[in-house]
């Protein structure tokens, strides 16, 4: 059995989060994943807060934060897959050792790709779109992953409009909803309700997860799914940390 974990929205170095709650949280963090004998971890993106939220005393020093995440994630000894930002495009590769646009296939029978958009997170250009359908096209009758930071159109209840979700071009949608294999997209960047997956055909479109801030009420809750990689099926687990 496989088992694939979903982060979202870590925010490292966020104001909203005192030193000790975010270093608290991720521990905690860490803890679970040890504990979940994970094949997989897929970082949906939002890894290091922008400019403007961070800590004031780290703004200078923005692109040194994500050495604390590698450090963080270092020791816990299962393979992570990235999805970068339009702001991190400059140095994500050198960082990583992975590119933006990325299908890694260390799960047998089983693609999972990390997609960026590259006009501002929201359009990708016709190459890219070229690329996804080119990893969708030799994946066929297995199932496909695909993750973005910003979501797939409607896979949540905010409103579909322009600048809300990526701007997947028709053709695409229509390749992922009638794929003959399960497709599965995951998302972060809204830090939304927490919500069923939602359906269309052979897709399934759903929010990876959410971490709460500390200065958020105590009754909103954190949430992390988990995909089984044979069966399919999608777990979520409320207030993990």
């Amino acid at each position: 059995m496989s088992r694939i974990l979903f982060l979202s929205d870590l925010h490292f170095c966020d104001y909203r989060n005192s030193v000790a709650y975010e270093a608290r949280r991720n521990r905690r963090l860490a803890e679970f994943i040890r504990g979940g004998h994970f094949d997989l971890v897929v970082n949906l993106g939002d890894t290091v807060s922008r400019s403007g939220v961070l800590r004031a005393d780290l703004e200078p020093h923005r692109r040194e934060l994500f050495d604390g995440y590698l450090a963080w994630r270092a020791p816990l000894g299962v393979p992570f897959l990235e999805c970068a930002l339009a702001r991190e495009k400059d140095f994500f590769q050198d960082l990583y050792g992975q590119p933006m646009d990325y299908a890694y296939q260390g799960i047998p029978g089983f693609t999972a790709i990390a997609f960026d958009p590259a006009g501002g997170d929201l359009r990708g250009t016709a190459e890219q779109w070229h690329w996804l359908e080119e990893r969708l096209a030799a994946s066929e009758g297995t199932p496909v992953l695909i993750n973005t930071h910003v979501p797939y159109p409607g896979n949540c209840s905010r409103p579909i409009k322009p600048g809300t979700y990526i701007d997947v071009p028709e053709a695409v949608q229509r390749r992922v909803e009638n794929f003959p294999s399960r497709v599965f997209w995951a998302s972060g960047h809204f830090h939304w309700e927490l919500e069923e997956p939602v359906v269309k055909g052979s897709l399934t479109a759903f929010m990876g997860g959410r971490f709460r801030f500390e200065t958020e009420p105590a009754d909103y809750d954190s949430y992390l799914r988990i995909l089984n990689t044979e069966t399919l099926e999608l777990e979520t687990v409320v207030n993990p940390v």
